[in-house]
Protein backbone atom coordinates (compact mmCIF):
# COMPACT_ATOMS: atom_id res chain seq x y z
CA UNK A 1 0.00 0.00 0.00
CA UNK A 2 1.63 3.49 -0.79
CA UNK A 3 -0.39 5.34 2.71
CA UNK A 4 2.38 7.84 2.24
CA UNK A 5 1.39 9.29 -0.56
CA UNK A 6 -1.82 10.39 1.03
CA UNK A 7 -2.40 14.10 3.26
CA UNK A 8 -3.97 13.08 5.89
CA UNK A 9 -4.81 9.74 7.97
CA UNK A 10 -7.68 7.53 6.73
CA UNK A 11 -10.29 7.35 9.02
CA UNK A 12 -13.40 5.68 9.95
CA UNK A 13 -15.59 7.66 7.85
CA UNK A 14 -14.02 7.59 4.54
CA UNK A 15 -14.08 3.59 4.24
CA UNK A 16 -17.80 4.07 3.71
CA UNK A 17 -17.27 7.01 1.07
CA UNK A 18 -14.94 4.98 -0.42
CA UNK A 19 -16.75 1.88 -1.09
CA UNK A 20 -20.15 4.05 -1.77
CA UNK A 21 -17.52 5.45 -4.82
CA UNK A 22 -16.16 2.55 -5.49
CA UNK A 23 -19.75 1.15 -6.20
CA UNK A 24 -21.04 4.61 -7.87
CA UNK A 25 -23.71 4.57 -5.10
CA UNK A 26 -25.79 8.29 -4.67
CA UNK A 27 -23.63 10.98 -2.84
CA UNK A 28 -20.80 9.18 -3.72
CA UNK A 29 -16.95 11.16 -3.97
CA UNK A 30 -15.41 10.07 -6.98
CA UNK A 31 -12.14 11.79 -6.25
CA UNK A 32 -11.92 9.69 -3.59
CA UNK A 33 -11.69 6.24 -5.50
CA UNK A 34 -8.92 8.34 -7.58
CA UNK A 35 -6.98 9.25 -4.05
CA UNK A 36 -8.13 6.69 -1.19
CA UNK A 37 -8.33 4.01 -3.81
CA UNK A 38 -4.83 4.13 -5.53
CA UNK A 39 -3.21 4.69 -2.23
CA UNK A 40 -4.64 1.90 -0.52
CA UNK A 41 -4.92 -0.81 -3.24
CA UNK A 42 -8.42 -0.86 -5.21
CA UNK A 43 -7.91 1.25 -7.37
CA UNK A 44 -6.02 1.25 -11.20
CA UNK A 45 -3.00 3.35 -11.56
CA UNK A 46 -3.17 6.37 -14.21
CA UNK A 47 -5.50 9.07 -14.89
CA UNK A 48 -8.82 7.46 -14.56
CA UNK A 49 -8.35 5.82 -11.00
CA UNK A 50 -10.84 3.42 -11.81
CA UNK A 51 -11.76 0.48 -9.56
CA UNK A 52 -9.73 -2.77 -10.42
CA UNK A 53 -8.28 -4.46 -7.12
CA UNK A 54 -6.72 -6.99 -9.22
CA UNK A 55 -2.96 -5.90 -7.89
CA UNK A 56 -4.28 -5.37 -4.57
CA UNK A 57 -1.72 -6.44 -1.97
CA UNK A 58 -4.62 -7.48 0.77
CA UNK A 59 -6.24 -10.42 -2.40
CA UNK A 60 -3.40 -12.93 -2.42
CA UNK A 61 -3.40 -12.62 1.88
CA UNK A 62 -7.55 -13.20 2.05
CA UNK A 63 -6.79 -15.87 -0.87
CA UNK A 64 -4.24 -17.82 1.08
CA UNK A 65 -6.47 -18.22 4.01
CA UNK A 66 -9.03 -19.58 2.62
CA UNK A 67 -7.41 -21.98 0.77
CA UNK A 68 -10.40 -22.92 -1.22
CA UNK A 69 -12.12 -23.50 1.46
CA UNK A 70 -14.56 -21.26 3.99
CA UNK A 71 -13.35 -19.46 6.80
CA UNK A 72 -14.84 -17.86 9.89
CA UNK A 73 -15.30 -13.84 8.36
CA UNK A 74 -14.32 -12.87 12.31
CA UNK A 75 -10.87 -15.11 12.37
CA UNK A 76 -10.14 -13.96 8.74
CA UNK A 77 -10.70 -10.19 9.70
CA UNK A 78 -8.80 -10.75 12.71
CA UNK A 79 -5.84 -11.92 10.88
CA UNK A 80 -6.19 -9.04 8.87
CA UNK A 81 -6.49 -6.40 11.46
CA UNK A 82 -4.50 -7.73 14.63
CA UNK A 83 -1.53 -9.98 12.55
CA UNK A 84 -1.21 -7.84 9.31
CA UNK A 85 -2.31 -4.22 11.00
CA UNK A 86 -5.04 -3.03 8.70
CA UNK A 87 -7.98 -0.62 10.45
CA UNK A 88 -11.03 -3.26 11.05
CA UNK A 89 -12.80 -1.45 8.39
CA UNK A 90 -10.36 -1.56 6.61
CA UNK A 91 -10.28 -5.51 6.82
CA UNK A 92 -13.93 -5.50 6.62
CA UNK A 93 -13.58 -3.07 3.30
CA UNK A 94 -10.96 -5.61 1.62
CA UNK A 95 -13.28 -8.65 2.95
CA UNK A 96 -15.72 -7.07 0.84
CA UNK A 97 -14.07 -6.25 -2.69
CA UNK A 98 -12.48 -9.55 -2.72
CA UNK A 99 -16.12 -11.22 -2.98
CA UNK A 100 -16.70 -8.58 -5.14
CA UNK A 101 -14.20 -9.26 -7.67
CA UNK A 102 -12.63 -12.84 -6.72
CA UNK A 103 -13.14 -15.90 -9.52
CA UNK A 104 -14.62 -18.50 -8.29
CA UNK A 105 -17.48 -16.33 -6.82
CA UNK A 106 -17.31 -16.44 -3.37
CA UNK A 107 -20.06 -15.15 -0.44
CA UNK A 108 -20.44 -13.55 2.73
CA UNK A 109 -22.99 -15.50 4.39
CA UNK A 110 -24.71 -12.58 7.22
CA UNK A 111 -26.20 -14.14 10.49
CA UNK A 112 -30.12 -14.22 10.82
CA UNK A 113 -30.19 -11.33 13.16
CA UNK A 114 -27.74 -9.38 10.55
CA UNK A 115 -28.92 -5.35 10.66
CA UNK A 116 -27.42 -5.24 7.21
CA UNK A 117 -29.24 -2.37 4.57
CA UNK A 118 -29.39 -2.17 1.15
CA UNK A 119 -28.11 1.80 -0.37
CA UNK A 120 -31.45 2.67 -0.99
CA UNK A 121 -32.23 1.80 3.21
CA UNK A 122 -34.15 -1.07 2.49
CA UNK A 123 -33.18 -3.99 4.60
CA UNK A 124 -30.94 -6.52 2.91
CA UNK A 125 -33.31 -9.93 2.77
CA UNK A 126 -31.10 -12.50 1.76
CA UNK A 127 -28.82 -14.74 4.13
CA UNK A 128 -25.39 -13.69 1.71
CA UNK A 129 -23.65 -11.10 0.23
CA UNK A 130 -22.70 -11.75 -3.06
CA UNK A 131 -20.75 -10.66 -5.66
CA UNK A 132 -24.08 -9.19 -7.67
CA UNK A 133 -25.20 -7.92 -4.21
CA UNK A 134 -22.08 -6.22 -2.83
CA UNK A 135 -22.26 -3.21 -4.73
CA UNK A 136 -25.87 -2.52 -3.63
CA UNK A 137 -25.07 -2.32 0.13
CA UNK A 138 -25.20 -0.04 2.28
CA UNK A 139 -21.67 0.78 3.81
CA UNK A 140 -21.68 -0.92 7.64
CA UNK A 141 -18.37 -0.12 9.64
CA UNK A 142 -19.92 -2.92 11.52
CA UNK A 143 -19.66 -5.82 9.04
CA UNK A 144 -17.56 -8.20 11.02
CA UNK A 145 -20.22 -8.56 13.73
CA UNK A 146 -23.12 -8.94 10.38
CA UNK A 147 -20.62 -12.11 9.15
CA UNK A 148 -20.52 -15.52 9.64
CA UNK A 149 -18.64 -16.91 7.09
CA UNK A 150 -16.78 -15.98 3.78
CA UNK A 151 -16.11 -18.92 1.24
CA UNK A 152 -16.87 -20.29 -2.24
CA UNK A 153 -20.35 -19.44 -3.58
CA UNK A 154 -23.12 -21.94 -3.01
CA UNK A 155 -26.26 -22.49 -5.03
CA UNK A 156 -28.86 -19.82 -3.91
CA UNK A 157 -31.74 -21.17 -0.87
CA UNK A 158 -35.32 -19.22 -1.17
CA UNK A 159 -33.29 -16.72 1.83
CA UNK A 160 -31.14 -15.62 -1.01
CA UNK A 161 -33.58 -14.92 -3.41
CA UNK A 162 -36.01 -13.37 -1.57
CA UNK A 163 -33.71 -9.89 -2.07
CA UNK A 164 -34.40 -10.25 -5.69
CA UNK A 165 -38.10 -11.33 -5.36
CA UNK A 166 -39.69 -8.57 -3.73
CA UNK A 167 -38.69 -5.60 -5.30
CA UNK A 168 -39.92 -7.79 -8.63
CA UNK A 169 -43.50 -8.63 -6.79
CA UNK A 170 -44.52 -5.55 -4.83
Amino acid sequence: MNTHTLAQPVCEDDIGELFASIFGQPGADNDLLRTLGLALGPSASGPSGSYDPSHCPVVPLIREKLGGGTANFGALHNYLAHEIGLASELASLFLALFVHHECPEHQIQVADEASLSMADDDPLLGARLTLDLIPLIAWNNDLVSNAMSINTASNPRFADVRHHLVGNFS
